[in-house]
């Protein structure tokens, strides 16, 4: 009944129109996390980033996410976040469990410290069944701390199948155009040949043979330009691919199920892992782990 109350009093004041809420950022560079960062919340989040977009930059911003404390720890790490001048988005991420262990998100001094933020914000608490205030105070609501991520960073992939799929419709349009081109011209030579009086034919046919060269002329400059403006198209997609990362010395880590490890705190000293680099895999043994910082 209390959380009811609140909930309406909240709506009352507009925290949760539609109208407050802002979009998110076609292509973020810097991601801020507010989880814990022992929980699988934070592990999801970095493998579904690394594999959507390994050049995002995840920040995480640790916090209590149930329990005494944990509304002051929330506010604390949304408040550190806030005070990055280039951030582009922020995740609140938590795995499920019982709605007591989720208390936190339905506080009131964290609903507002969400609706005050000066960034877009994603919350992903709980499994999909699973709401709460937070999550209306937030810009988006996402069902799990995975679909939040996928939902903030773009499948930088996709980009460059649309550039292929671009490059064949205006290949295929410049040959039709050509040949419809070319088969009036044909028509209209052979229409002259037949009408025309034997005085004019020799004129009409120079005037042909100049069209002619004119068409040509448009069709050689129209292709160059069409394609020039597509290779820098595809030049610019191209920078976007995260093979471009891998190509420059990078290489993406994933363990033996398969999942990518993206921090050295996700490593064991005799695990099996697989190295991704710009031209094949490599299979490695851990044999041993030095965490920075």
């Amino acid at each position: 009944m209390r959380l009811e109350a609140l909930k309406r009093r909240l709506v009352a004041e507009g925290l949760f129109a539609l109208e407050r809420k802002r979009p998110l950022p076609t292509a973020p560079r810097r991601v801020g996390v507010v989880t814990s960062p022992i929980g699988a919340a934070w592990r999801d989040v970095q493998t579904v980033v690394a594999r959507r977009d390994p050049r995002v930059e995840l920040i995480l911003a640790p916090a209590l996410v149930q329990g005494v404390g944990a509304v002051e720890s929330l506010i604390g790490a949304l408040d550190g976040l806030g005070q990055l001048r280039e951030l582009d988005v922020v995740i609140i991420a938590r795995g499920g469990g019982p709605s007591e262990d989720l208390a936190a998100f339905n506080d009131e001094a964290l609903v507002r410290a969400i609706a005050r933020f000066p960034r877009p914000v994603v919350c992903g608490v709980g499994h999909e069944t699973d709401v709460t205030l937070a999550d209306h105070a937030a810009d988006l609501r996402a069902p799990t701390p995975s679909v939040a991520a996928e939902l903030v960073v773009p499948d930088s992939t996709r980009h460059q199948v649309a550039a292929e799929r671009l490059w064949r419709r205006i290949a295929t349009r410049t040959r039709e155009a050509l040949e419809s081109r070319r088969r009036r011209v044909g028509e209209a030579r052979r229409l002259v040949e037949r009408r025309a009086p034997p005085a004019k034919v020799a004129a009409l046919r120079q005037r042909l043979d100049e069209d002619r060269r004119q068409v040509d002329r448009a069709v050689s400059r129209l292709v160059p330009t069409r394609r020039q403006r597509l290779l820098g198209s595809q030049r610019r997609l191209q920078a976007l691919s995260p093979l471009k990362v891998l190509g420059r010395g990078y290489a993406i880590v994933e363990g033996a199920d398969g999942r990518v490890r993206a921090s050295a705190a996700m490593l064991r000293t005799g695990e099996r892992a697989r190295l991704r680099m710009r031209d094949g895999r490599a299979d490695v043994t851990v044999e041993g782990v030095e965490k920075s910082g």
